[in-house]
């Protein structure tokens, strides 16, 4: 019994860090879109343009935004809203963090002419979809503007995907106002915002049926008295 509580333990200690290594891969794909400046992804198209108006870091406002996404889960679902949801909460402070540190880690990466920056926007891509897969198979809390999503879902039976298109679209039209009022043109949101809008997904697709490396490992955590080392993969 107390090998099996060890196990356990362990195995959700793992969980744990999955999903902050998968937040981690998803900030630096953030980060490596920011430095690519054919515009950021939908969900990073506010904080960015805000952080280069006022005197705040993009992970700031990344924090303030998810912030806000859970106020309006909790004004949508009422009493449904439930103590888990508050789990949200350091999700979205660790995002932040690791978003300035993502963005502190690439400062020095300068691409030289536009071919350079269309690669690195597309490998931001690749960066952000494996982080979001990783994220999914973690199976934990979501970022908070997943659940909101959600909660729209919840509410009003809208069918998730066209929620989440909803929602990415408004963020683009937010971020796309605030450059226009508070910057000197459009900044932040180009041709690389587009793409990434079209490309995040599939590649989440195609990791979701040619990657399954995780689900076996998931698989040895949810199952503490299995056999076997957790690093035989293959």
């Amino acid at each position: 019994m107390e090998d099996y509580r060890v196990r356990r333990s362990f195995g959700e200690h793992v969980l744990r860090g999955f999903l902050i290594v998968a937040l981690f891969i998803m900030s630096l794909g953030i980060a490596l879109s920011a430095k690519a400046d054919l515009g950021v992804s939908p969900i990073s198209c506010t904080p960015y343009v805000l952080s280069l108006a006022f005197p705040l870091t993009m992970g700031t406002v990344t924090i303030l935004m998810h912030l806000s996404f859970v106020a309006v889960q909790a004004a949508l679902l009422k009493r449904q809203f439930r103590p888990a949801h508050l789990l949200q909460i350091p999700i979205v402070f660790i995002f932040g963090i690791l978003t300035d540190f993502s963005m502190w880690l690439m400062a020095p990466l300068e691409p030289d002419g536009y071919l350079w920056s269309v690669i690195l926007c597309l490998f931001s891509c690749v960066v952000i979809g494996f982080g979001v897969f990783l994220q999914v198979k973690a199976d934990a809390v979501l970022l908070a503007a997943e659940g909101m999503s959600l909660a729209f879902v919840k509410l009003f039976k809208w069918e998730f995907g066209a929620v989440k298109t909803g929602v990415d679209c408004t963020l683009v039209c937010i971020g796309l106002a605030c450059s226009l009022i508070f910057l000197p043109g459009l900044t932040g949101i180009r041709e690389g915002t587009v793409v990434a809008a079209v490309l995040v997904g599939m590649i989440v697709r195609f990791f979701n049926r040619h990657v399954f490396w995780p689900d076996r490992l998931l698989e040895r955590l949810a199952n503490p008295g299995a056999s076997g080392e957790l690093l035989s993969l293959a």
